[in-house]
């Protein structure tokens, strides 16, 4: 096993760097002791307890803990002039064989809705220069018949 790893570190200093093999050995370690806890422990996790933890784990990142200079700076950049009309809005969207994933549904239902409401909306389907454009539509219509005003 040692040799494995060994080995296994070594492929990745060579390939990555040393920073890559930190990473990894940390990820490895911690993965390791998560095991010998939870052996100590003689505590079997629920599956209530291991969603929680993972939660936990998901919105202690630095990324979720908002500062009061975050806060300052959010109202700094909302405190200009206010728009007082939307005209036009275009949406960038990956390409999609069809309607059945919920969120292009919801990507058409706020097109849809912004419509009805009088903006022009610009759809550009960025990754799939071979659409079928007139097929496109016709799905479009069949499936959102009070969207308008769109290109």
């Amino acid at each position: 096993m040692i040799k494995r790893l060994s080995q296994a570190a070594w492929r990745t200093y060579r390939n990555h760097g040393v920073k890559a093999v930190t990473e990894k050995g940390y990820a490895y370690i911690s993965k390791r002791l998560y095991r010998v806890r939870q052996t100590l422990n003689r505590h079997v996790e629920t599956p209530e307890e291991k969603a929680l933890r993972e939660e936990y784990n998901v919105i202690s990142d630095e990324i979720f803990q908002i500062t009061s200079e975050d806060i300052a700076a959010s109202k700094a950049a909302t405190s200009g002039p206010k728009l007082k009309e939307i005209k036009t809005a275009t949406w960038f969207i990956g390409y999609f064989d069809h309607f059945g994933f919920a969120g292009i549904q919801t990507i058409f239902r706020f097109i849809e809705k912004l419509s009805i409401e009088g903006v022009e909306n610009r759809l550009v389907v960025y990754d799939y220069p071979a659409l079928n454009v007139p097929k496109l539509k016709q799905q479009i219509e069949e499936r959102f018949p009070r969207l308008q005003n769109y290109k």
